[in-house]
C-alpha cells in the first residue's frame, strides 16, 4: 500500500497537483516508517522532498533530502544517493552558496553518469532549471568549474 501510495504520489507530482502528492507521499511516509521499510523510505523522503521543493518549502525539502541521502547510502541504492544530492542542490543552502550547489549538481550528474543512469522527466527538468538559476547567479564560467569540481569529486568526497 505505501508503495501504491508513492507511485500515485510521484504521478500526481509529476501532474502538479502538489496538494495530493503531499497526502500521498505523506501517508507513504507514514507507513514505511512505521513498517520500518529502510528501502521505501528512501523513495518516500525524497519524493515527499520533490513536493515540498515545488510547494516553496525548501526547508522541509533539504530534510527530506538529507534523510534519503542517508538511507539511499545505507541501503546501496546508489542511483537515490545521485538523485538524493541533485535534490540538496536544488535547495541551495538556502541561496547560501551557489558553487556548494553546482558542485553538488556536477556531483549527482556523474553518479548517474557512472551508473549509467538517467534523470526522469520531473527531475530533469529541475535539474535544468537549477542549471539555469546557478548559471545567472554564478556566471558561467564559474557554474562550469564549480559542475566540474563536482564532476571530479570521488563519491566518497561527496558525501
Amino acid at each position: 500500500m505505501g508503495q501504491m501510495l508513492c507511485n500515485l504520489g510521484y504521478f500526481e507530482l509529476a501532474a502538479g497537483d502538489l496538494d495530493a502528492a503531499r497526502r500521498h507521499l505523506t501517508e507513504a511516509l507514514g507507513i514505511a516508517r512505521e513498517r520500518g521499510d529502510h528501502v521505501g523510505l528512501v523513495y518516500e523522503t525524497f519524493n515527499l522532498g520533490l513536493a515540498e521543493y515545488l510547494g516553496s518549502a525548501p526547508e522541509a525539502a533539504r530534510a527530506l533530502f538529507a534523510e534519503s541521502l542517508d538511507l539511499a547510502r545505507r541501503t546501496g541504492k546508489r542511483p537515490y544517493v545521485a538523485y538524493a544530492l541533485l535534490g540538496l542542490a536544488l535547495t541551495d543552502r538556502g541561496g547560501a552558496d551557489p558553487g556548494w550547489s553546482a558542485r553538488l549538481h556536477g556531483a549527482a550528474h556523474q553518479a548517474l553518469s557512472n551508473l549509467g543512469e538517467f534523470l526522469e522527466p520531473l527531475e530533469a527538468e529541475l535539474a535544468s532549471q537549477i542549471t539555469d538559476r546557478l548559471r545567472a547567479a554564478l556566471g558561467d564560467e564559474a557554474f562550469d568549474a564549480e559542475y566540474a569540481a563536482g564532476r571530479a569529486l570521488d563519491p566518497e568526497q561527496v558525501l
